[in-house]
This record gives C-alpha cells, structure tokens and sequence, in this order.
C-alpha cells in the first residue's frame, strides 16, 4: 500500500499485489505534490508490516528521516519506472523495490518466500509552503468557579483563545449568589479559568426557589423540556446518522432523513431528554450525542514527546495498532475533537487519525 498525503489530508494511494513466486513489474509512478508549493516531511516517511502467516510476529512500525534515507536515498536510480514524471524522483518504484528486499531482473521485482503473506503500507507526507490561514481560535471547554458551597462547573462554555470572557454563575435552589457572572480566560491550551470566586447565601424570604440549576452559560435548562442555545459544531463517524423530529417534548426517529457518515454540522440548540442529550443541527431535526462527536475547528501544530511511539485513534476513539507518530516530530492538525463517552480531548492530525492531547505538546 503506498499512500501520499498533503497537509495531512490523502493525496494518492496505490495498492499493488505481487503473487508467491511472481513478479512485480514496473508501475506508472503518480504525479507528486509540486516541490514549489510543498515540501516533503522525511520526518514523517513511515512503514508499517503485517505477516499473515506469522501473525506472532505481529506489526512493525518504523517512521523517521533514517526510514526515508534507507528505503529511498540510497535505492534512487536502482530501478526505472514504466513511465517517468519529470522533475521528482520515482518513489512508487523505489519503494517497492527497497521494502521487498528482492532482486530486480528485467525491470521487475521477484516476489519469493520471504514475502508470502506481508503486508507493507508505506506512507510519505508533504506539507503546504503557503502558510495556514488564521485559524479559527474559538475553544469549547467547562469552568469551575470556586464557591462556600464547592465546585460550580458551567459546561461547555465557548470563548476564543486570548480573550476574557463572561460565564453566567449556576443558580443554587434555595440559595442567592453574590453575582451574576464571572470574567473567566481563555487560555493557549483549550482551558478557560477564573480567579474569581462566588458567595451563595442562604435565601430567608419570600422568593420562590429557582429549579433551573443550568450549568449551560446561555441561560437555558439543557436538562428541561426547552431546548437551550448552543453555538457549536459536530462531526458523525463511519455511520449515516439517525435524525429525530422534537415534538410534544418528545423525540420521534424520523424516518425519511440521515446525516451522511464523515460529514460536519453546526449546532444551535442542546437539549436533555430522559437522560439522552441531543444537539439540533437544523430546523426540528436532532441527533443524540452518543451518535456523533464534538469538535472545536482550529488549526495549529503539535509535537510528540520522547517516546518511541505516540498511538493514534480513530474517530471512535478506537486505538489504531498498526501506525504511529516517531518521537519528537510535529504534526499540524486542524481541529480539536472531543471523543468517546468521556469526551476526550484529541487532535486530528489526518483523515480518522487522532492523537490524544495528553500524549503531545501544543505548541
């Protein structure tokens, strides 16, 4: 399998078979990313092997500019290519040629014992020279404001990186708080903190208790009947969508309508029914929270730590066994995704590839 990226997105891939005891002939080499708008990352060449045959020998991973040099810098002009794009080197053949270990004879490579049931996915990743546009700095993340009464976490709070922002304090039943709001920070690294702290005081008069305990900053009961505002966005994963209709407060499966799987929407209203949260991505139509996941769209870079292999996830939060991240590279992401039943932050560093935040640095 040989796969090209750019800017961690898929730019070409190829697969190409050989039979045991077979051969492998030259293939047309594909058109790579113009060296004028992009660079190639050899940092980031990567190799991947799976023995079916020997399945207790299990999967190798290899990534790195060591990798690169020895599969392509000191096999170029080794071997030709069916057809030659001028200007770039012919790693499509090169690289068949270095990871099969093979003789070439007659312009073809040999496929032989040692090879029988292998599987090797090669990857090579270029990036844009243009620099990215301003990203989008908007964060959604909880706050805890310290209070008499403990902890009062407000949820999903959204404020743009840099910036102060106000954050409505909960209302207590039984209990009158000092103020009504608080400046919180949004900080470098998707956190948004106070400083301040909140007095609530027992209510002695004739004021009704408030039963809205909203811990929602927009100041609407997401656990109500009532929907709540909600300024957001979600992304579905590898299955179309069921949508519901919310009516009479109740939810009903609508059954002419889905989200396509892999697809992007913006959220205007949340709200909680009988323990389910759902998100409205359009007029009257609503998707459960279990079904789909939250993302903020912002676009920088992070670094793997000094480790020999940083593991990636898919958009299930599903751990992917075969690939890596070498340690000290950095990768550009382009959107922070809050994954699986517990909302774990991650970084999207390509198509349904996720590393979790705690396992790199944000730059």
């Amino acid at each position: 399998n040989f796969k090209v990226y750019l800017d961690n997105k898929p730019y070409f891939s190829k697969k190409v078979t050989g039979e045991l005891h077979g051969s492998i002939p030259l293939q047309d080499e594909p058109k790579m990313p113009d060296s004028k708008v992009a660079t190639l990352n050899k940092n980031k060449t990567a190799m991947s092997t799976i023995n079916e045959y020997v399945p207790q020998l299990g999967t190798s991973i290899q990534t790195g500019s060591i990798l690169h040099s020895k599969i392509f810098n000191q096999n170029f002009g080794k071997i030709g290519a069916a057809s030659t794009v001028d200007g770039q080197p012919n790693f499509l053949n090169t690289g068949i040629y270095s990871i099969s270990g093979e003789s070439l004879e007659d312009g073809k490579v040999f496929v032989n014992d040692d090879n029988a049931g292998r599987t090797t996915t090669l990857e090579l990743y270029y990036e844009s020279n243009q620099a990215d546009e301003t990203p989008d700095t908007s964060v959604i993340a909880d706050v805890t404001i310290e209070s008499n009464l403990g902890k009062q976490v407000v949820k999903d709070v959204t404020g743009k990186i840099g910036k102060d922002i106000q954050v409505t304090v909960p209302k207590k039943d039984g209990y009158v708080a000092d103020k009504k709001t608080v400046t919180a920070h949004v900080n470098q690294d998707g956190t948004i903190t106070t400083e301040e702290k909140v007095t609530y005081t027992k209510n002695t008069g004739d004021e009704k208790p408030n039963n809205n305990q909203n811990n929602n900053q927009n100041g609407n009961d997401a656990s109500s009947n009532l929907p709540s505002h909600y300024n957001g966005l979600v992304g579905t994963m590898k299955k179309p969508v069921d949508l519901y209709d919310f009516n009479n407060g109740q939810m009903t499966k609508n059954k002419q309508r889905q989200l396509a799987d892999h697809s992007d929407w913006k959220v205007d209203q949340i709200i909680t029914l009988k323990g389910i949260k759902y998100y409205r991505v359009a007029t009257n139509e609503w998707v459960k929270d279990s079904d789909i996941y939250r993302y903020v769209a912002q676009k920088g870079i992070v670094d793997t730590k000094d480790v020999e292999v940083t593991y990636l996830s898919t958009v299930e939060d599903k751990l992917i066994n075969n690939r890596g991240l070498a340690a000290n590279t950095a990768w550009k992401y382009d959107r922070i995704a809050y994954l699986g039943s517990n909302e774990t932050k991650y970084y999207r560093v390509a198509t349904d590839e996720f590393v979790k935040a705690s396992d790199v640095i944000n730059n």
